[in-house]
């Protein structure tokens, strides 16, 4: 059994796998289908694949480290999305709560950022017959986890970007479109920030690797400091249940 898409993760394709069962056999439960329309063959051949291809991603020539972000930071230095490559390096943000977030989230005086929301792409297909048919095809979430709602302290080199940015132009989202929309996920990574990585020559970075970099770079601190590991996955700024 091979997917015709040979390089999909096998991470995608089990939660897929897990979340298309899941709806067939509700299906069935609810008679709106006698039975599974897959034969058990297919189904066993599907876990054999997922089975076989785990822990098979190709194994990373470079390490992220502080040099890369270094590299990556000073790349973007004074463009208008700067900002959102410095709240992952820096915060340790998600992607899309980076992409989310407004300066109605910002208190400059106190240096802290506040993360309440993420947001989701969509296809507008998808939207379809719903609410957000007549928007745009993003979505505002709640964070992934509980822990996820939390106030960011801000980095020297974040604030000093917010500062220098004019009152009058205080509005709005931090890095958003001409129209005031939130940038599409999709869309960033499509013309920004893969071009990006390839003009530096790391193709093989994501844009939550700098999420992890930063929650390691806190973790290490932590140990050389003699400090328990629970209280980084309780402070604030990581947005993890646990760190460990």
């Amino acid at each position: 059994f091979t997917p015709p898409l040979t390089n999909i993760r096998s991470s995608i394709l089990e939660h897929t796998y897990k979340v298309f069962q899941a709806f067939l056999k509700w299906a069935v439960r609810s008679q709106y289908i006698r039975e599974i329309p897959i034969s058990p063959r297919t189904l066993d051949m599907v876990q054999v694949w997922i089975a076989n291809h785990k822990d098979m991603r190709p194994v990373r020539e470079f390490e992220v480290t502080e040099q890369v972000i270094s590299e990556v930071l000073n790349e973007v230095k004074d463009k208008h999305y700067e900002i959102t490559f410095l709240l992952w390096a820096y915060t340790g943000m998600r992607f899309n709560e980076a992409l989310a977030r407004a300066w109605d989230d910002i208190n400059i005086p106190s240096s802290t950022i506040q993360v309440t929301s993420s947001k989701t792409d969509v296809g507008k297909k998808a939207m379809v017959g719903t609410k957000f048919e007549n928007g745009s095809n993003q979505i505002v979430t709640v964070p992934k986890t509980k822990a996820g709602i939390r106030s960011v302290h801000l980095h020297q080199a974040i604030t000093e970007l917010l500062e220098r940015i004019p009152q009058d132009a205080r509005t709005g989202y931090l890095y958003g479109t001409r129209k005031g929309t939130a940038v599409n996920g999709s869309t960033f990574r499509g013309r920004v920030f893969k071009p990006l990585m390839l003009k530096l020559g790391y193709p093989g970075i994501w844009p939550n690797d700098f999420r992890h970099y930063c929650i390691t770079d806190l973790t290490n601190f932590a140990i050389k400091a003699q400090i328990d590991l629970k209280c980084v996955s309780d402070s604030d700024m990581v947005g993890y249940a646990n760190v460990s």
